[in-house]
């Protein structure tokens, strides 16, 4: 006796599998080896310096916007120890508001900071203030990564300007 298997007999079916099943497969191992490649890449990387650069740069245009926008002060803090940044608005009342903390990627390390009205920063806590006219505190902010690369963020005063450099910079303090 036959039984009918949507609309097809028994007999007649063909095993294997269908167009969609093999699509719906090929999608899932894709996006699970994407996903295993990314993971592996950042932990062989040493540490992305361009990508740490970008986090900066990011927050920096940012904070320089809200700064000039809203006429108030924002403060970027950057912690020396802990490889990560942060930015609030200091209120004279109530000291700081919430911290939104973003660490750097993983095996890159800020070596120091430096701000010209205050000095070299190489452990703690630096803060790089942005006034209510646009203009940031003279900066320099020195990234190194597990490989000993070094990359120097030179942010101007006036113009917010960050310029790169894939090496280690000193400048006198003036």
């Amino acid at each position: 006796m036959q039984t009918l298997l949507t609309g097809l007999l028994w007999k007649n079916r063909v095993n294997g599998f269908t167009l969609v099943e093999l699509l719906v497969v090929i999608l899932i191992v894709g996006l699970f080896s994407a996903l295993i490649s990314i993971r592996i890449e950042g932990s062989l990387s040493g540490g992305d310096l361009r990508l740490a650069t970008r986090v900066i740069m990011g927050e920096i245009n940012q904070l320089r916007g809200k700064a000039a926008y809203t006429h108030k002060e924002h403060v970027l803090g950057l912690n020396v120890d802990e490889n990560y940044l942060y930015s609030f608005q200091p209120l004279p009342q109530e000291g700081e508001l919430s911290k939104k903390i973003k660490k750097l990627p993983s095996g890159v390390n800020l070596e120091d900071v430096v701000i010209f009205s205050e000095g070299k920063i190489q452990e703690g806590e630096a803060r790089i203030r942005f006034f209510a006219n646009g203009c940031i505190d003279r900066s320099l902010i020195h990234l190194t990564n597990e490989k000993d690369e070094k990359y120097t963020l030179q942010i101007n005063p006036i113009t917010g300007q960050i310029t790169v450099y894939d090496k280690y910079i000193d400048q006198k303090m003036e």
